[in-house]
């Protein structure tokens, strides 16, 4: 226990709560569920099935045709979002490299440690995004090769920086932190998006 609550809790935590939760006798598992006509269940997929019903009777769904007109709002136009590059790198600086990554699954650590490269590049992108809408420049299905036209020169940036670094990153997941959510992606994929497809597609023998 004196090797595991030491100097070393405070740089690496995940190893003291894996040890923590390794101890705890208390059940993890979601209980027994009972369904709308009374009956329990114990199996997985129909626990999360009621579950998910449950949840959804919760909401209800809005109907905006019939929402009344408030007229001219009392409140000032706020201002254009604007995003520095100060602020981005300590953001990336202020990461934790024990935390769990996230969708992107892109670690933390890499991020953190690269914040003075990336940060200018990503700067800009995500000030293109706000400024120029995310559906019509990045997600159109109408004019996919503006992503390029808008793009490249930062994807060109990240992509030099990240093979010069010998950092493999997974091309799908790449494209997933550029352009967004799957389904969103989804809708440029039968066009010729050059970026799109292959400026991210990192290969170093030496890291597979």
């Amino acid at each position: 226990m004196e090797d595991i609550v030491s100097d070393d809790l405070q740089k690496n935590p995940k190893r003291f709560w894996s040890y923590v939760k390794s101890r705890k006798q208390d059940a993890s598992q979601i209980v027994t569920l009972k369904s709308k006509d009374g009956f329990l269940h114990s199996d997985t997929d129909t626990k999360v099935s009621i579950l998910n019903q449950q949840f959804q009777s919760v909401y209800t769904k809005e109907d905006t045709s019939t929402l009344p007109d408030l007229g001219t709002s009392p409140h000032p136009t706020m201002d254009n979002i604007v995003i520095h590059e100060r602020g981005v790198y300590k953001l990336l600086k202020g990461l934790r490299p024990f935390k769990a990554t996230g969708p992107d699954e892109v670690p933390t650590n890499i991020l953190k440690q690269a914040a003075e490269s990336l940060a200018p590049y990503l700067t800009r992108m995500f000030q293109l995004s706000l400024d120029e809408d995310d559906s019509t420049i990045l997600y159109s299905h109408k004019n996919p090769e503006v992503i390029s036209e808008k793009l490249g020169k930062e994807l060109e940036s990240c992509s030099k920086w990240l093979i010069d670094n010998k950092l493999s990153l997974h091309l799908g997941k790449t494209e997933t932190i550029l352009f967004g959510s799957k389904r969103k992606l989804s809708k440029i994929r039968n066009f010729d998006v050059t970026y799109s497809e292959d400026v991210f597609e990192v290969v170093d023998d030496d890291l597979d």
